[in-house]
């Protein structure tokens, strides 16, 4: 990379990053009743430290980060309840992360642009929380189905850096980008027969994704930006199918469609220069799938 300016030399810049690391993991099995499974495990991981591929002003913006560790623990269960039309799983978990890998600002060497865009490490983080997912055939052909999930993120030491606007805070206490607490799915889906020859199928979805937000620094002082824009409100998303099938699965019509509601929702925004975007989520859509097995 060919940087230049009064206080920079040109040139080309060459670094490399070895490191290494053992994984390891401890588990126990419980069954106490048939068809039930209690279980619970730690263990000891590793994500492999990186060179960023992001647009950069200078090296800086290149550097890279060194892997991050992961110590987790996790019990839940498994079970029927003792009965077959039914299967109830949850969990709860806690994964303590040291120098985990995130994106945020690193200041611009050639004091152009302020504070630009990098990979980091953060000290010390943490995630907790808990998952349940229900499955139920109440009738043959009926499925119904639900999960929730509940996600708990913090930066547990301090770590100084930027938000988007340049504005420099102490993150400590702050959740992780992109990390709703709560996500909920629900579905219903029914199969009958129409004749011997066709079949008969339809459903419906529902997801709900809870407030996030989209880069650190909330707790950063004002700015002449509101970090409102750096926020990615709540949303419900329902798709819905319907369609024809052959019953030995040869072929398969379906009409279907995405964000029923019409709901308006962005996934993510985030600072482009002097400039806030966001991605904004599909409006409600309708197609015909049709599917045919060779």
């Amino acid at each position: 990379m060919t940087v230049s300016s009064a206080r920079r030399t040109s040139g080309l810049v060459i670094s490399s990053l070895e490191e290494r690391n053992t994984s390891w993991r401890l588990g126990i099995d419980f069954k106490p009743i048939a068809r039930t499974l209690i279980y619970a495990n730690v263990s000891k991981g590793y994500k492999s430290g990186s060179f960023p591929n992001l647009n950069g002003t200078t090296d800086a913006s290149y550097r890279a980060v060194t892997q991050e560790s992961v110590l987790a623990y996790e019990a839940g269960f498994k079970t029927d309840l003792g009965v077959r039309i039914v299967q109830l799983n949850g969990a709860v978990f806690l994964y303590d992360y040291k120098d985990k890998q995130l994106r945020a600002r690193v200041v611009d060497p050639l004091g152009v642009f302020g504070a630009v865009e990098a990979l980091v490490n953060v000290p010390k983080s943490r995630v907790r929380g808990a998952e349940l997912s229900a499955t139920v055939q109440p009738l043959p052909g009926l499925d119904l189905n639900g999960a929730v999930t509940y996600v708990d993120t913090e930066v547990t030491s301090d770590f100084q850096n930027f938000n988007p606007f340049g504005a420099p805070a102490n993150f400590r206490g702050e959740a992780f980008p992109f990390t709703p607490k709560w996500m909920l799915q629900g579905s219903i889906d029914y199969e009958w027969s129409l004749t011997s020859r066709l079949d008969a199928f339809a459903g419906v979805n529902a997801s709900h994704r809870s407030s996030t937000t989209s880069a650190f620094g909330r707790n950063a002082p004002a700015s002449p930006y509101p970090y409102s824009l750096l926020l990615v409100d709540a949303y419900t998303l329902v798709d819905g199918q319907i369609g024809i099938a052959d019953p030995a699965g040869r072929w398969r019509v379906t009409a279907f469609g995405r964000n029923l509601l019409n709901r308006y929702y962005y996934t993510d925004a985030f600072r482009q220069i002097d400039n806030v975007a966001r991605h904004v989520g599909e409006p409600r859509t309708y197609g015909v799938r049709i599917n045919y097995n060779f």
